[in-house]
């Protein structure tokens, strides 16, 4: 007994079905030409893959349902076009072959988003004698362009043009859908960097672990903050105003889907200390030999511009001094005012002049002057 194969047994099948159509939709009694096998070609990162509509002599995988993944806009998921394979016999002829498709978000109103037609340009001539491939397989539609976050569905059917009249495969005017998800970025990671600084603090170091699916990084920052390098990257440096108030520091990534969640960093701005004030213990201007003691107003955490760090220093010598304090967050306040101290130097000794000779007789007298008036 001869054996046939199953798929000369779905060949046939499917040009059965073929036939049935056309008896009813143009009222001919033979069926001339059809269609016996359709696909979608769509690539998703690993080369072309073939999708069959509703007629498929091949027993391939079909479009209909196919849940085609989740991606990030700047993956892979591209409609390179279809195929269509065509039969004629007794006077029919297959004149032209397209695929048509349309891209709408998922539960909206498919019809408000018009077909897209792709040309599928002859191919090859098939056994038996009659039928034919009709195939475009690069056409580059990328799916994921311009995409926001969500589910999408991707509809397709397909048509031939016959001296008969257009042939589809359209589900009964249904069509085919295949859903895809399109992804915004994951949760930004913890950000690294100081949870504190002082007001006017400079070359803050802050960044966050880069994630697949992220182009871009946002930062959001308080009052009071710039960034002076790293915007839209994972790591930054930032300038903080002596106006700087405490706030929060948020990171999310962002790619052309949108925003995913941030991760945030609470961040504390501590006020630097006024300058300190400078009492003297006595004249700012004395003679040599004399001293005078200069005292800040903070116990501790001085520093004056001859380089003591006690709260009162002896200053002996001419100088102009100033003095400064860091609190114990680490914060500077600005220099107290300039203190001029001056030490004056000692007159020369005087000099005696007598008015005549300094030897005289009793009862005698001499007048003596000193040389300072």
């Amino acid at each position: 007994m001869q054996q046939v194969s199953t798929s000369a047994i779905n060949a046939f099948l499917q040009r059965a079905l073929g036939m049935l159509f056309l008896l009813i939709s143009t009222g001919v009694l033979a069926q001339q030409a059809g269609i016996f096998q359709t696909y979608a070609i769509v690539n998703r990162g690993n080369g072309n893959e073939f999708r069959a509509g509703g007629f498929n002599a091949d027993n391939a995988a079909t479009f209909q349902d196919w849940q085609m993944g989740s991606f990030f806009p700047n993956q892979t998921l591209i409609l390179n076009g279809g195929e269509i394979k065509t039969f004629k016999n007794g006077g029919g002829n297959v004149l032209g072959a397209e695929i048509s498709y349309r891209v709408y978000p998922f539960g909206t109103n498919a019809n408000l988003v018009p077909f897209t037609t792709i040309d599928l340009p002859f191919s090859a001539n098939l056994f038996p004698a009659g039928d034919q491939r009709w195939a475009r397989t690069a056409h580059n539609v990328n799916l994921l362009a311009g995409r926001s976050a969500g589910t999408w569905v991707l509809e397709v059917f397909w048509r031939i043009r016959t001296n008969l009249g257009d042939r589809f495969d359209s589900r009964f005017g249904q069509n085919f859908q295949a859903v895809f998800n399109v992804l915004a970025p994951p949760a930004a990671g913890v950000i690294s960097g100081p949870t504190s600084a002082c007001a006017g603090a400079a070359s803050l170091q802050f960044s966050t672990p880069t994630f697949a699916g992220a182009s871009s990084y946002n930062w959001t920052l308080p009052a009071g903050y710039s960034i002076v390098s790293g915007q839209g990257t994972n790591a930054i440096t930032v300038n903080l105003e002596p106006s700087a108030v405490n706030g929060t520091i948020t990171v999310s990534g962002q790619n052309a889907a949108g925003t995913g969640p941030s991760s945030t960093l609470a961040f504390t701005v501590n006020p630097n200390p006024t300058a300190p004030v400078i009492s003297a213990g006595g004249a700012l201007q004395f003679c040599e030999g004399g001293s005078v003691e200069l005292t800040s107003n903070y116990t501790s955490g001085n520093l004056w511009s001859n380089g003591a760090n006690t709260q009162s220093i002896i200053v002996d010598n001419s100088a102009s001094l100033s003095v400064v304090h860091t609190d114990a967050n680490g914060c500077q306040s600005s220099a107290s005012s300039v203190v001029e101290v001056g030490e004056n130097a000692n007159p020369a000794a005087p000099v005696v002049s007598s008015s005549g000779s300094t030897t005289i007789c009793s009862g005698g007298a001499i007048t003596l002057s000193s040389s300072y008036e």
